[in-house]
């Protein structure tokens, strides 16, 4: 986080009403410790609890847990600071509250944040290693349905094997630690496991119970998570067509060993439907992410991401805002359709007419055909040369 976020990063109230109302740049492991020490928790955290508020609810980031939505929909309330300075909330139930928090950063400055809260409550976390898809597949069903969190992870070696699967359970208020069972006849692990298997373990979160805060997260807020120095992709499809994409990846590598020269893991995610308006899981309903932690090495990723694509176009992936894509390879007015164009007359055209907070990358995506304002190509300009001093120290 930069300096000045830094400065936003205070919590504000908690918790009447069942809402705890922070600042964007609190991460969410400052939040979650917070919480648990007074006895409340939100419904779902980060992979990655290093990640702030306001990055993570702009950007429709999530956890996993087949019936759990993004982190976008703890969000109570939003209030902004919008481009000719008022100070606007919006709050759940109001018309205009579905375009204002999944934002991508348009529209306004995002000064204060209300998330639902719930009593703090523990995770059993039971992992397991080297299953194949084709073992596992006869039992997920049944796991989605019972498990809070689901996380499978793989780097499409070996047939269709996976490296491990991590499964988060929820425990009742005051029970006792569950015995993780057998899954496909392999034994939950005692020790605790990294996604990547060259990595150390030491940065994750171990099997067994612990406050949800911790244990929901995959790394330890005190470590470097996942590789620490990567790219990453990831790519939402209706649930449905889980099985199909992940078939076609693993032949993919069987017959070209594309993947392997910079894929450091992969990891299959499971996110409910929400109606939050640039959402992807608002035009998916229940969806899967199929995630990539790729080594630093973007040139090859630029050339090996047209590939996966079109690996999985008959499905019609959508990406995650916050990961790497190429925008022009979407066709985003399309896809989100009327919802995009309520976006702009209702919420755009109200608080920010002259775009000021639109991004070039926000309007390469969702508006690549609208003309640019003289106030937006200045904005714009300042930017560029912002980041070119920036680049030259």
């Amino acid at each position: 986080r930069s300096s000045r976020q830094k400065k936003l990063n205070k919590i504000l109230s908690c918790c009447e009403e069942m809402a705890v109302t922070v600042q964007p740049g609190i991460t969410y492991a400052e939040l979650g410790s917070y919480l648990h020490q007074r006895g409340y928790a939100l419904p779902n955290y980060a992979s990655l609890p290093h990640l702030s508020v306001g990055g993570a609810i702009a950007t429709a980031t999530h956890g996993s847990g087949a019936k759990l939505g993004n982190l976008a929909t703890s969000v109570r309330s939003v209030e902004m600071v919008a481009a000719n300075g008022d100070l606007v909330r919006l709050t759940r139930g109001e018309p205009l509250f579905k375009h204002a928090v999944v934002t991508l950063g348009a529209g306004g400055v995002i000064v204060e944040v209300s998330l639902d809260v719930e009593a703090a409550f523990d995770v059993q976390q039971c992992i397991y290693t080297d299953i194949s898809f084709k073992t596992l597949k006869p039992h997920l069903s049944q796991i989605l349905e019972e498990t809070y969190s689901v996380s499978l992870f793989t780097q499409f070696r070996y047939g269709n094997l996976l490296n491990s699967v991590w499964l988060k359970h929820k425990l009742p208020k005051g029970a006792d630690p569950i015995v993780c069972p057998f899954i496909a006849g392999r034994p939950p692990q005692t020790t605790s496991v990294h996604p990547i298997p060259t990595m150390s373990a030491d940065a994750c979160s171990p099997p067994g119970a612990g406050p949800s805060y911790m244990q929901l997260p995959h790394f330890l807020p005190t470590h470097t998570p996942s590789h620490g120095a990567e790219l990453q992709t990831e790519l939402f499809l209706k649930r449905e067509h889980m099985e199909q994409a992940l078939k076609r990846l693993f032949l993919f590598e069987k017959k070209t060993n594309h993947l392997e020269e910079i894929l450091l893991i992969s990891e299959v995610r499971f996110i409910a439907a929400d109606d939050m308006t640039l959402s992807p899981q608002r035009i998916l309903g229940d969806a899967v992410g199929l995630h990539f932690t790729w080594k630093p090495e973007l040139d090859k990723l630029l050339l090996l991401l047209p590939q996966i694509l079109d690996l999985l176009s008959e499905f019609k992936p959508v990406p995650h805002w916050a990961k790497v894509f190429q925008p022009r390879a979407f066709d985003f007015e399309e896809r989100y359709g009327e919802v995009l164009v309520q976006f702009k007359t209702q919420f755009l055209d109200r608080y920010d007419p002259q775009r000021k907070f639109t991004t070039d990358f926000v309007r390469t995506c969702l508006f690549p055909t609208e003309p640019v304002s003289e106030t937006s190509s200045n904005v714009a300009q300042e930017e560029k040369g912002s980041l070119e001093t920036h680049a030259e120290l």
